[in-house]
């Protein structure tokens, strides 16, 4: 992941995600297997890589499964990989089970430790909305996105919601947009 958002290049990002799966499985963590299955999901699914990306959700969830409470790396879990799947599903055009993945993972990363994951998987849920035509809604959810990443700092969910901004073009002489672009001006960019 940090190859895809330091360089956008998916072709070694998908390359590093199909050698940690290989590596994961030589360990004794399922919830490393798990994640790992789960970034090479997400890169494929980037990528336009549909069918690869589907067998790595399968494999995924098939590891989550078999999840030991006493994993030391236990805190990649079915939740967390509910944002993965409906991060997928966005890019394979299904804005219906993103939305419902998407749901369900940010409702389940109440805690504060989560606040950076649920940045992220705010942000995706409201490209969701968008892309189900509801720009209003999306908005809403980006405020949201967008006091936490402010106090987060996270890089990721920024990323996201610069480009979920940008899906935002077509409203922006709409009210709720300019109060997102005040919104995030005084809180991520003007600070």
């Amino acid at each position: 992941m940090v190859t895809l958002h330091a360089t956008g290049d998916l072709a070694a990002a998908r390359t590093i995600a199909r050698a940690a799966t290989v590596d994961a499985h030589r360990g004794p963590s399922y919830a490393v297997r798990a994640r790992a299955h789960a970034v090479h999901a997400e890169i494929s699914a980037r990528a336009g890589q549909t069918r690869e990306a589907a067998a790595a959700l399968d494999r995924a969830w098939r590891t989550v499964e078999q999840l030991a409470v006493d994993d030391p790396h236990g805190g990649f879990n079915a939740d967390r990989l509910s944002g993965f799947d409906g991060l997928c599903a966005l890019h394979a055009g299904d804005a219906d089970r993103a939305h419902e993945s998407l749901g369900r993972s940010v409702s389940a990363l109440p805690l504060s430790r989560d606040a950076v994951q649920r940045g992220i998987v705010s942000t995706d849920l409201a490209l969701a909305r968008l892309r189900l035509g509801d720009p209003a809604a999306c908005v809403e959810l980006l405020h949201d996105a967008i006091d936490i990443t402010a106090a987060t700092g996270g890089r990721v969910a920024a990323q996201r919601i610069r480009l979920a901004r940008r899906d935002l073009r077509p409203w922006r002489s709409e009210d709720f947009v300019a109060e997102l672009d005040d919104h995030l001006h005084d809180t991520l960019i003007g600070r």
